[in-house]
């Protein structure tokens, strides 16, 4: 079976040079073989250098596993919990429309509220019960490979390229603002536009601008961050 591929680059920043692992943990699946990192770097990567990317991918990868292997859990029953619970709902909501009185609608506005929690559980279930069920079987059976499949110069590698040659001819400024938005623009490099906003902004500055109730509702999305080791490859 052959490895599944994860990009990691090596990229300028302010103070020299770093590596960042483009990878969407929650996608990734042991059942379709070994993962291997695929370095794409302008200039030779050490064995060590190397080593240290991918222990700590390793170690991200299976903390994410980890916090996802409960997401989707027994999503059945909580389903059949939360259909149970709007039978009852509608019980009651069509029994306070029959009887109306003041009273009634004084209290039956607020029954909503007492079924959203069984409600909220299956919607998180339901949505990611593929992801829990790809991080259970990477704890199980997961495997990154020691050595990585080293890939100067070639294929998706033209990113990569043409970043630093952008710096090196002075089209780009060496900061992380003049980086990031190069990449979302001229380059058409998401991810590596993502690494430089992610340098800057500190983990609560990333948070959701959404309303703490519509936050409550949606089902959340599994965290997977970008794999980042800085400062490894000073120039």
């Amino acid at each position: 079976m052959s490895p599944q591929e994860v990009d990691a680059f090596v990229v300028p920043t302010e103070t020299g040079a770093a590596f960042f692992v483009d990878s969407n943990h929650a996608e990734l699946d042991a059942s379709d073989g070994p993962i291997q990192l695929a370095i794409y770097s302008p200039h030779e990567v050490s064995a060590g250098e190397a080593a240290v990317v991918r222990a700590r991918f390793e170690d991200d990868l299976f903390s994410f596993a980890v916090s996802a292997a409960g997401f989707g859990h027994a999503w059945r029953r909580k389903t059949a919990i939360a259909l149970l619970e709007f039978v009852i709902l509608a019980l009651l909501v069509t029994f306070l429309v029959v009887n109306r009185s003041p009273i009634a609608w004084m209290i039956g506005w607020a029954l909503p509220f007492g079924f959203l929690v069984a409600a909220r559980s299956a919607l998180h279930a339901v949505a990611h019960r593929k992801v829990g069920e790809r991080a259970r079987c990477m704890l199980t059976s997961g495997l990154v490979l020691i050595d990585p499949a080293t890939a100067q110069f070639g294929g998706s590698l033209a990113h990569v390229r043409d970043i630093w040659r952008s710096l090196e001819n002075g089209t780009i400024a060496r900061d992380t603002v003049a980086l990031e938005l190069a990449c979302a623009g001229r380059l058409r490099w998401p991810g590596a536009a993502a690494f430089y906003l992610q340098l800057r902004q500190t983990p609560q500055a990333m948070q959701l601008d959404a309303p703490p109730l519509i936050r409550w509702l949606l089902p959340k999305r599994p965290i997977a961050p970008i794999t980042t080791l800085n400062a490894v490859l000073p120039l």
